[in-house]
């Protein structure tokens, strides 16, 4: 008999005067199918937290759980080492040098889904294991290919049935540090959860609201201490090195999986994945030489719109032909990339629109109101909020978006932004799956934030109320504004009180405050967006930004 003990208690004795005892001397049990491990649920008939009372609903409480039984094995893992595991730690009983990956099954087999009753898992049920049903549907999360592969279909988002609930006060880890990162750390620490941000700045934004492993984003043992320190990862940015995001699907719980990157990443397959949906895209083709560019810009009329097939944000790697004497400069210089292009017809819209949709990992859908955006120079500048446009449109924008993210299957935040014509149709000109520079004026101006939504879907809670309190225009700060900025509103603003707006500044924490580098974001709270526009106007902050829109 593995851990016997004497009883604690003298057994009963007849006649012997006392009050009974709620339980007996000798625990008695039912009849178990199968040997438990040796660590699980040990007992402690009146007092201490249950053995499996975690951070993560259901989950383990980890090593030092209450009374556990020092010893190697536990729920899910195999009861001694694997054959090719390396040496005993020689410390604590439950050590081992590897640490958790000493003890996988031998051949990278997942011992849980060796164990009957699996399949009928509840969603969150103690291990319920979203990476095993991802590697059931032949995903790539089996093993993680080279760091310079391609990142290939099949690491789908988790299901409902999948699903964890990750209860605050767990760690949630973020791949990248910037300003969404740092966004995202503030309103999940406010909800009780920990963050530790991957990213290879020094101070950056995020680290500087939680913690922080100063790395390159394909740095593989980086990563690994990430997913050692965290019981739940997601992204801020959608530029994921392939292998690390099939190496963390592997290592932890990563609810969004790859899939949606693999979408989203090359603008083709984006474009298919949004006519899937039943949206429309502006009339593209694919282009992989400059003949092709020729053909295709014949086909599809000038002005077009070349774009690299990868990367690019805030108008970079694009290059507008107006004429067909550009097509060798447009070419020779985007192709530099070393990608292929893509040749966008040029809509000519009336307004540019986006929408923040989110999708829980258990299947529930909100979207945030539309915003009307106004760029300047390819980069965001303003987003009002109603946008000025009818209702029956942004009722078309949000269903949109909705449908999008729920044939997409996705997790988290995906951000679509659209172009509205002259005649009233809306084309979808890209996606973004996270949190968006659109959706900041959320923070203030809805019940929800696009960032505490965001921690919600990703952790499996119910999703909040993403309903309007008050109109709001949302400014950017880039590095020329950010003095202005702080000099006007460090001081009582009467004409702020004259307008009836509330300003509300936020800074990102940067360090250098390059021209054109976003460093900020006011929101402008106030009764109405033409009482919003007025103060950006009067104050002087973005007196270029409104002579280049003329307002």
């Amino acid at each position: 008999m593995r851990g016997a003990g004497r009883a604690r208690h003298r057994l009963r004795e007849a006649g012997r005067v006392r009050p009974p005892d709620a339980g007996p001397d000798v625990r008695l049990r039912r009849e178990r199918r199968g040997a438990r491990a040796q660590g699980h649920y040990r007992g402690s008939r009146r007092s201490g937290s249950s053995a499996r009372n975690g951070r993560v609903q259901d989950a383990s409480s980890g090593h030092w759980r209450t009374r556990q039984v020092v010893c190697a094995e536990r729920d899910g893992l195999a009861a001694v080492d694997r054959a090719d595991a390396g040496r005993d730690s020689g410390r604590h009983g439950g050590d081992r040098r590897g640490r958790r990956h000493q003890r996988r099954p031998a051949g990278g087999a997942d011992a849980r889904r060796l164990r009957p009753g699996r399949a009928g898992a509840r969603p969150g049920a103690a291990g319920c294991d979203a990476r095993a049903g991802a590697r059931e549907r032949g995903g790539a999360a089996v093993s993680a290919p080279g760091k310079d592969a391609a990142l290939g279909p099949g690491g789908a988002a988790v299901t409902p049935e999948q699903a964890r609930v990750v209860l605050p006060g767990a760690t949630v880890g973020v791949l990248g540090g910037g300003q969404l990162g740092r966004m995202l750390a503030l309103a999940g620490s406010a909800m009780g959860y920990r963050f530790v941000a991957l990213d290879p700045t020094e101070d950056g934004p995020a680290a500087q609201v939680g913690g922080g492993i100063r790395a390159a984003y394909d740095d593989r043992e980086a990563a690994r201490e990430l997913a050692e320190r965290c019981d739940v990862i997601t992204y801020e940015f959608e530029n994921v090195d392939a292998g690390v995001a099939a190496m963390l699907m592997e290592q932890s719980y990563v609810p969004q999986g790859s899939e949606l990157l693999y979408t989203t990443q090359p603008r083709l397959r984006e474009k298919r994945a949004v006519e899937a949906a039943g949206a429309r895209v502006a009339p593209y083709a694919e282009i992989r030489s400059e003949d092709e560019l020729r053909e295709a810009a014949a086909r599809l009329g000038l002005p077009a719109v070349l774009k690299t097939a990868t990367g690019g944000y805030d108008g970079k790697g694009q290059w507008v032909i107006r004429s067909e004497e550009e097509i060798p400069a447009a070419y020779a210089e985007l192709s530099r990339a070393g990608t292929d292009l893509v040749l966008e017809q040029f809509i000519r819209f009336a307004k540019e629109l986006s929408v923040v949709a989110a999708r829980s990992s258990l299947g529930e859908v909100r979207a945030f109101p539309a915003a009307e955006n106004v760029h300047v120079d390819n980069i965001l500048h303003l987003s009002i909020v109603p946008a000025r446009v009818a209702p029956d449109v942004l009722a078309e924008a949000e269903r949109l978006a909705l449908r999008i993210v729920e044939q997409l299957g996705a997790v988290g935040l995906v951000a679509v932004e659209l172009f509205l014509t002259e005649d009233g149709e809306l084309y979808v000109n890209e996606l973004a799956p996270r949190p968006h520079n659109s959706g900041h004026y959320t923070m203030e101006a809805c019940r929800t934030s696009q960032f505490e939504q965001h921690v919600r879907a990703v952790c499996g809670l119910p999703l909040g109320d993403p309903s309007l309190l008050s109109p709001v225009v949302m400014a950017n700060l880039l590095g020329q504004h950010v003095e202005p900025a702080i000099a006007r509103l460090s001081v009582r603003d009467s004409e702020a009180e004259r307008l009836g707006v509330a300003p509300k500044l936020h800074l990102y924490g940067k360090a250098e405050a390059k021209p054109g580098r976003k460093m900020g974001h006011v929101n402008v709270l106030a009764p109405d967006a033409d009482a919003a526009l007025a103060w950006i106007q009067g104050t002087g902050i973005w007196q270029a930004e409104n002579e280049a829109i003329g307002s």
